[in-house]
């Protein structure tokens, strides 16, 4: 369950949304959409980089360390803060 609520604004409403949902199948957003609309500008930049991962043309090997490194900041993160308090 996410901290944070999911926003999934109706067709027209936030033009970020309706950007999201010109890329997806079905026209639907998915959960993690949901989760980056509570900003706006955050869902636009997400999208953009996940985009950039998924096209064909990146290595495969590349690929899995720029995914890699997007889990391991936060994750790097978390452990600290938990430490401290």
């Amino acid at each position: 369950m996410p901290r944070l609520p999911y926003v999934y604004p109706e067709p027209g409403v936030l033009p970020e949304a309706d950007e999201l949902r010109k890329m997806r199948r079905k026209r639907q957003l998915h959960a993690l959409d949901g989760i980056f609309l509570n900003a706006p500008a955050l869902a636009k930049e997400y999208n953009r980089l996940f985009a950039q991962l998924w096209k064909p043309k990146l290595n495969g090997a590349i690929r899995e360390l720029l995914v890699g490194s997007l889990v391991v900041i936060p994750l790097k993160r978390s452990c600290l803060n938990n430490s401290i308090s």
